[in-house]
């Protein structure tokens, strides 16, 4: 046997199998009335009554990571009977949450960190606004952050253009930051991994959207993804972890064929 060609050979297969385990990506599930229109874009709700849409990245993110996603929104053309919005949410629990309504389909997930685009007013202000909620609180009273106007030139987002926003995490100085057509609209500084999600960083992400007797076309597109992601049946690895993983790896396989000789 070629010891020399044989180590290469495993070496070229061990460091192949860990590319394809560590930067595979997954899919989305979705539920309810959403549905996918392809290349990362969904439909949440369509132009219609009672309905509630979610879709959910199926691995976990983690929030000992910086993450920076960016996304195109689109929610309808119905201004003053437009209703009633998405949310980006992240939550722990399951790949099938989601609801109908003015709860715009985030309504008592707990726990969870939403970041709503409400475009219906109940008990908050006239304006299409952005508002970061806790553990499923959709009131007015209940907001971390905001409500700010969603767009910074004006009031109404329900305009049947597509939107670009983008949402980042600052794990260091745990800060969560929504921007809106290229303009920073709200900050929110907490610990959210202690004081929301009791110690657990992992999360799963995605979006919400409800109508009720008020209706849209509510979609999104996931244009730019970074972050840590982590499959649900596995722990987090950090670099150094997986560095030291992928060389226990390698000797084994080398001790192991050096026997076989």
């Amino acid at each position: 046997m070629n010891l020399k060609s044989t180590s290469v050979k495993v070496i070229l297969f061990t460091l192949v199998w860990m590319s394809f385990a560590f930067n595979a990506r997954s899919g989305y599930v979705v539920n309810g009335s959403a549905s996918s229109t392809g290349n990362d874009c969904f439909i949440l709700t369509t132009d219609n009554y009672g309905l509630g849409g979610s879709v959910w990245y199926e691995n976990y993110l983690s929030l000992n990571y910086d993450f920076d996603l960016s996304f195109q929104v689109y929610l309808g053309t119905h201004d003053y009977d437009g209703a009633d919005g998405i949310a980006f949410v992240m939550q722990p629990n399951s790949t099938a949450a989601g609801g109908i309504g003015g709860g715009i389909g985030y309504l008592g997930i707990s726990p969870s960190i939403a970041v709503e685009y409400d475009t219906w007013q109940n008990d908050d202000p006239y304006y299409d606004h952005i508002s970061v909620q806790r553990n499923g609180d959709v009131n007015y009273s209940g907001a971390v952050a905001g409500p700010v106007q969603a767009s910074a030139v004006s009031d109404n987002i329900e305009d049947g253009l597509w939107h670009t926003t983008q949402i980042t995490w600052d794990a260091a100085t745990k800060t969560l930051s929504v921007y809106f057509d290229g303009n920073l609209r709200v900050t929110y500084t907490d610990d959210i991994v202690v004081n929301t999600f009791g110690g657990n960083p992992l999360v799963y992400w995605g979006f919400t959207g409800a109508t009720g007797a008020a209706f849209n076309l509510q979609q999104f597109c996931a244009t730019d993804l970074i972050f840590e992601e982590v499959p649900p049946t596995e722990l987090p690895l950090s670099p150094w972890a997986m560095s030291i993983a992928i060389f226990l790896i390698l000797a084994v396989a080398l001790f192991r064929f050096r026997k076989s000789l």
